[in-house]
This record gives C-alpha cells, sequence and structure tokens, in this order.
C-alpha cells in the first residue's frame, strides 16, 4: 500500500518492534510539515522536536514521550506575532479500535488509550496531535502591557456609544410584549 502523499517517509515506525527493542525515537518537524497547525493559528518560524520511548505495557504496545518546541502564533491582545514555548510530556498505549479504547479508558494505567496502527505509526501525526493539546486556547504576550493595535475592533461598550445603541437592550421588551 503506498504512503500517503506528503507523509515523510522518516515519520512512520514499526513502533511494535522499537517497544520490542525498547527503542527511542527522535524527531524534528517544522509548522510546514504538520498541516492540522496552520489550522490552529500556528506559523513558521515554528519548530518541534518529539522524542518517544517505545516499551510493552500490559500487553499493549507503550509510548513514553516529551514534546519540546517554539511555535508563532497571533497574540489576541495585540494581533502581532508571539513565540509560544511548547513543551509536553506524555504517555500513551496503542489500541486497536475505540471500543479497546473506551475499555481502558475507564481503567486508570496512567496510559492515555489512542487507536493506531502499531505497525506503521505516524510520528508526524503524533507530533502535530501532542503539539495541539500543547498550545494555549488564546496566545499572548507575557507582557500584559502589549498595547492592542489600530486594527482590532472596537470593544462592545465603544462600538454602543458610537452607534447610540441602548445599554438596556431589552428595556423596552415589556411594552413590546404588552403590544401582542
Amino acid at each position: 500500500m503506498p504512503r500517503p502523499p506528503g507523509l515523510d517517509k522518516d515519520a512512520v515506525v514499526d513502533a511494535a518492534v522499537q517497544a520490542h527493542a525498547q527503542g527511542t525515537v527522535e524527531r524534528h518537524f517544522q509548522a510546514s510539515q504538520l498541516p492540522r497547525l496552520a489550522e490552529a493559528g500556528i506559523v513558521e518560524p515554528a519548530e518541534i522536536r518529539i522524542a518517544v520511548r517505545f516499551s510493552i505495557v500490559e500487553g499493549r504496545v507503550a509510548l513514553s514521550g516529551d514534546l519540546h518546541g517554539l511555535v508563532t502564533m497571533t497574540c489576541q491582545r495585540c494581533m502581532q506575532s508571539v513565540a509560544v514555548d511548547v513543551s509536553d510530556e506524555f504517555q500513551l498505549v496503542i489500541v486497536d479500535d475505540e471500543v479497546e479504547r473506551r475499555q481502558l479508558e475507564e481503567t486508570a494505567s496512567g496510559y492515555e488509550p489512542i487507536v493506531a496502527d502499531a505497525a506503521r505509526f505516524d510520528m508526524q501525526w503524533l507530533a502535530e496531535e501532542q503539539t495541539l493539546l500543547s498550545v494555549p486556547l488564546v496566545p499572548k504576550h507575557d507582557d500584559e502591557r502589549c498595547a492592542p493595535s489600530d486594527a482590532v475592533a472596537p470593544t462592545m461598550q465603544e462600538a454602543k456609544e458610537e452607534n447610540g445603541v441602548s445599554q438596556h437592550p431589552f428595556a423596552s421588551l415589556k411594552e413590546l410584549l404588552r403590544d401582542k
């Protein structure tokens, strides 16, 4: 079976073989190699390093790893670029299907179950997934004094005052209902 288009051959590893050998695999990725990051607002420059130690836990392929990197996002205060440090540690166990995943989620084994093909485990997908779980939902500069840009929309209060909208939008509701 051919590889999906755009999939880097070094991104796929045989996790089962690595687990039996207790191997460690490390990969580096740029944002351009991880397309789902762009959907989350991450742009270049961005570099992600992921290191995974494979093992067998309770008869299943297990992954213990860490992810580190620096990504570029848009500050939601000033709408300028902000560098965001990404760091995550994870423990995962590979399962065959959703039924097995749900069963393992109910047990507190310390490993999060993921549905994947251990023989063709996609490190690129893992880096993408763990990065998306690690970035802030609302990225912003650490310095709270970063100034909002002129392109930012006015606050709701400013917009109301500018348009002459009442501060009490339901003030006339009682009269409207009475007229019916």
